[in-house]
């Protein structure tokens, strides 16, 4: 005996079949269909083919009632009266209206809802942006709307106006593209026209500064005098002696501003210091030079003036700023502070 809590899945044939004796004899104690179908977990329809024939007190199956009045069923579908108009005056379900249509071949109209009530369905559903012309008969089938905005008609599926709201209109929408696409167009032209006149201002610009430089007027070099169309100098070697002569006059014009200490000597720092070069510790030598040809060329180990703060540096040229230094060591030491 299969248990009444039973809810299906992978049964046999003797476990289907003993089910469907459990589920007649309860139908035929007085419940109802739908009761049946929650405690099986099976659908209202379903009961009621498993107890066809059988009489409810409760229900009344579906064939029993709708074969009795067959004839005026049929007459009913077929002068075009919908499922649920038949449901409603036989007091069953529209699903059993469209189950016995089916099962005898008879056809009618399976929509619930007049034309006039898919119109105003679809007018809402749209926001007003469709109108309903005509061909519905059931959701699924195309119906034919027109747009209110530019007066075109078009197929579209009342199912997928109503559930899942393609109300646009494609004539409007290739409208809208069209001008985009214009739009987009024209943006394009003005670009590409502004690049040229761009283009063509920088090579008017280049050639006035051609010609201006072509034509320039000859002026005097400021180092040699030579006429030249170069605005100061007349070649790379007079900018350079130029700009050496600046720097030369500015560190002189620093150091006569500063303190200057006129008594330091080579020998004055020799004695100070005692002949000790304070780079390296070493002993300066006097006597490292020679003189070629009445030139005085010194030694690696004679003595210098060494500006601990050099001076290109903001040093001073005073004893408290100098110190003995082997001139090789103050050459490798260049504008080094050392600390």
């Amino acid at each position: 005996m299969v248990a009444p809590d039973f809810i299906g899945g992978n049964m046999t044939r003797a476990e289907k079949a003993e089910r469907n004796s459990i589920i007649r004899d309860e139908y035929i104690k007085g419940i109802s269909a739908k009761e049946l179908g929650n405690k099986y977990h099976l659908n209202e329809i379903s009961i009621y083919r498993i107890c066809d024939g059988l009489t409810n007190p409760n229900n009344k199956g579906y064939s029993a009632i709708l074969r009795d009045n067959s004839k005026e069923v049929a007459a009913m579908l077929s002068s075009g009266h919908s499922r649920q108009e038949i449901a409603d005056r036989f007091n069953v379900s529209k699903n059993s209206v469209a189950d016995f249509a089916k099962r005898y071949g008879l056809k009618g109209k399976p929509n619930k809802n007049s034309e006039a009530d898919a119109a105003l369905k679809i007018l809402c559903k749209s926001d007003g942006l469709l109108e309903y012309v005509s061909g519905y008969t059931v959701k699924e089938n195309p119906v034919r709307v027109r747009c209110t905005i530019c007066g075109q008609e078009f197929v579209r599926t009342f199912h997928n106006i109503t559930t899942k709201g393609r109300v646009s209109c494609p004539f409007c929408l290739e409208r809208e593209r069209k001008q985009i696409r214009e739009a987009k167009e024209a943006e394009q032209k003005r670009q590409g026209l502004e690049r040229k006149r761009k283009a063509k201002e920088r090579e008017e610009e280049r050639k006035r500064k051609s010609e201006a430089w072509k034509n320039r007027p000859y002026r005097k070099c400021r180092v040699c005098g030579t006429l030249t169309q170069n605005p100061k100098y007349c070649c790379p070697d007079c900018r350079d002696k130029a700009n050496w002569t600046t720097k030369e006059h500015r560190r002189r014009a620093r150091l006569k501003a500063q303190m200057v200490d006129r008594d330091i000597t080579v020998e004055g720092l020799f004695r100070r210091d005692k002949g000790i070069c304070s780079i390296c510790g070493g002993r300066c030598d006097l006597e490292d030079y020679t003189v070629r040809e009445g030139v005085f060329i010194a030694g690696d180990w004679y003595p210098s003036v060494d500006h601990i703060k050099p001076i290109s540096k903001g040093g001073l040229h005073s004893w408290g700023n100098v110190q003995l230094a082997h001139r090789r060591c103050n050459t490798l030491k260049s504008d080094k502070e050392l600390k």
